[in-house]
């Protein structure tokens, strides 16, 4: 039972995709599409990003890609995640805990919040090139 929702999800999605654009479609539309509640897509997907990598990772292997075509590491997953981004999750860690030591209010505290906003900025950009790369690819084949 438990991979015939996964599955369910997964054919929702790959439908809602092709047929609206990755960025264009929820999790909320997905849900509503199947009847299940946001908790049990949560169960088999821990974000957006994980169920396109689960959707491409399976169109892949209906379409018997190619790894060449794909962005994929040795263990034949995308690659979702370069080193930059890695280095900017970890710079993201770093002064968020820098800044719970600071005094809330004060400049130094300021200084350090304003970092923070514009190395998330930095991060969603990224997520939001990877998921128009990915899905452009996908649509070119």
């Amino acid at each position: 039972m438990d991979n015939n929702i996964k599955e369910d999800i997964l054919k929702a999605a790959f439908t809602a995709f092709m047929k609206y654009g990755i960025r264009s479609v929820s999790i909320d539309d997905i849900c509503n599409d199947l009847h299940i509640s946001k908790k049990t897509f949560y169960i088999y997907f821990r974000q957006k990003e994980e169920l396109v990598s689960c959707v491409l990772d399976s169109f892949r292997e209906e379409h018997k890609m190619c790894q060449k075509e794909m962005p994929v590491n040795e263990n034949g997953n995308i690659i979702d995640k370069d080193l930059e981004y890695k280095k900017d999750e970890l710079r993201l860690k770093r002064l968020r805990r820098v800044m719970s030591k600071k005094i809330k209010g004060g400049s130094n505290w300021k200084k350090i919040v304003n970092k923070i906003g514009k190395l998330e900025r930095k991060i969603r950009k990224r997520r939001e090139d990877f998921l128009h790369k990915i899905s452009k690819k996908l649509i070119e084949k």
